[in-house]
This record gives structure tokens, sequence and C-alpha cells, in this order.
């Protein structure tokens, strides 16, 4: 049995095991994530995986795509974690936690690197921050001029004084993954905890990250055809209704580009109008899912509307279209 599979049967056991039984509490809001989903995420090993590489890109984005067919908050979260990890040569022990809604390229500075005596000292706010309130450390961008853009990566732990995470902030979707603004009050870090921040790093990540919208994606589809085929409108099943065939039809030719785009994305991570066209296409199949089930599709009970949330916030993971766009026509 190949590392993939033996990752994928992982991720179904804990969703089967651990996180079903906890998904309304998960996705509830403002309640906390039970301490053993979180448990159960960290027990997956997806921290390990080496995404220097486009084979561990590559398992890592199969596993977010079957943990995303359960709980897209979940596979965020697990995402954080390893893009905090990612940008550095050694992370702390423990949970991280990342803004994963920035384009780094472009990203606005609002935490500030400056000296105080021989140590370099943090001070402003960071948003967004994905993990934050269950995380023991945070990797925050930071720059050194307030107009310009972020350069450095600071790491943090969340219990130094002068460090205060905020409230987990109401999002459109993926609630699970709960996130935070945090705020640092002249924190002093010491210099390894104050790199260079490298961009290209992040962005070998958007293979994984499209494999979230594609696991929501697909397990929408799935949800939509069996509706489709067990309800009953003018006498037949509505999945020999032409429009309702055109739509399941649209929805999987959505998740084929997904993961093919995902598969692309883990080999050359720099088509950035790929990743934006793709995510944008999995959050469109999340929302047909909806409209197959008619009014059911709103309801809570039948899942599709969660999905719709998470595929549409999926859309901002690691920036948002207009920003990878604009970033490749002006370097």
């Amino acid at each position: 049995m190949d590392e993939a599979r033996l990752m994928r049967d992982g991720v179904e056991r804990f969703a089967r095991s651990c996180l079903e039984p906890h998904l309304a509490t998960v996705e509830g809001y403002p309640g906390a994530v039970p301490a053993e989903v979180i448990e159960g995420l960290d027990a997956l090993g997806l921290r390990d995986v080496d995404v220097s590489d486009a084979g561990g890109r590559m398992l890592l984005a199969q596993a977010l795509e079957a943990l995303a067919s359960h709980a897209g908050s979940c596979a965020a979260l697990a995402l954080a974690d390893i893009a905090a990890r990612a940008l550095l040569t050694d992370a702390p022990a423990g949970r991280g936690a990342f803004p994963l809604y920035e384009e780094l390229r472009h990203a606005d500075p609002r935490l500030l690197v400056g000296s105080v005596g021989a140590l370099p000292h943090l001070a402003g706010e960071a948003r967004m921050v994905v993990g934050a309130p269950m995380a023991a450390w945070l990797a925050l961008p930071a720059g050194g001029d307030p107009d310009g853009p972020a350069t450095h990566l600071a790491v943090v732990s969340t219990t130094a004084p002068g460090v205060r995470v905020g409230a987990p902030i109401r999002t459109l979707g993926m609630r699970g993954a709960h996130a935070a603004d945090v705020v640092v009050e002249g924190v002093a870090v010491p210099r390894c905890h104050v790199v260079p921040l490298d961009a290209d790093r992040l962005a070998c990540l958007r293979g994984p990250a499209l494999a979230i919208g594609a696991g929501l994606a697909a397990s929408s589809l799935a949800d939509a055809l069996a509706y489709a085929r067990e309800r009953i409108q003018g006498g037949r099943p509505i999945v020999e209704h032409d429009e309702v065939r055109d739509m399941l039809a649209g929805m999987r030719a959505a998740v084929a580009l997904c993961r093919s785009a995902a598969r692309t994305l883990c080999e050359d991570p720099s088509e950035a109008e790929l990743f934006v066209h793709a995510r944008e296409q999995a959050a469109r199949a999340a929302a047909d899912g909806v409209q197959v089930l008619g009014g059911n599709g709103y309801m809570e009970d039948y899942g599709q509307e969660r999905r719709m949330r998470d595929a549409r916030q999926a859309c901002f993971l690691f920036g948002r279209g207009t920003e990878l766009r604009l970033a490749r026509l002006v370097p």
C-alpha cells in the first residue's frame, strides 16, 4: 500500500471516528473546536510531509482533498499550520498559525519590526490569523516600512507578554478554522525568530490549497447526485431532468478541472491564473450543489450550504484573485 493511500485511509478514519461526531460543534460559532479533534488532526502527520518537492506536495494535496470532503475548516486549519512551517527552516514545537488570506508579495505590513537595543521588537496588528486561538505559536508577516510590503516573517509565542489573540472572527465559511486578529505590543523577539520572507515557499502550497476546494466540490457533487436520484418530481427522479443533468455534468467537469489543476500546481506553482480560475470553479460547483437540492440545499441538515460557504471562502486562500492576477502584471 503506497504512502498516499495510507494517508488517505488515516484521514478517513479520523473523519469517521473523531470529526463527524463533533462536526456540529466544529462548525458552530463561537464554540471552541474540541481538543480531541485538534489532537486527531495533529496525529495525521500532515505537518511532517516534505513540501519542498512536487511529490510531497501531491501527497499533501490528496490528503487535504480527502479531509476537506468532510470539513473544509479542518483542512484549512491543517493548511495554516503547514504554511507557517513551510516558511521556516526550523519551526517551533506545537501547532502554528498563519494568515492564510494574505497575498504575501503585496501584503500590507500592519505588523512592523524595529530594533530596540540588541533585539528586534514587534508592534502592530496581524489580521485574520487562521488557527490563532488554538495555536502555540504564530508566523506573522512583518515589515520595516508602514508604506511598504511585508519583508520578514516573525515567529512569536501566543503566550508571550505583549501578544494578544483576539476573539474568533465570524467568517463566511470554514468556521471551525477559527481566524483571529493578533495585536503585538512591543514584543522582543530573538533574531533567529525574525527571518526574511520568502513568498515563493508559500506559493508552492497552491496545489494543496486548491485541493481543499476540490474536496468540497467533490463531496457536494456526490450528495447532489444521490439526492437527484432519489428526489421524485413530475413522476420521475430529477436526475432525468435535462436542467439537473446539465448542472451535475458541470459540477463533474469542475471537480475534474480542480483535481487536474492541483496536480499541475504541485509541479509548477507559478501558474497563478490557473490557481484563481480553478478555485472559482470549485466555488461555483458547490453553489450548484445547493441548487440541485432546491430549498433543501439551504438547510443545515444536508450540509450543502456549509460546503458552499467553505468553498467561497477557499477562494481567498493565499490572496484574492484580483491581487494574484495583478501580481503577474505588476511585479
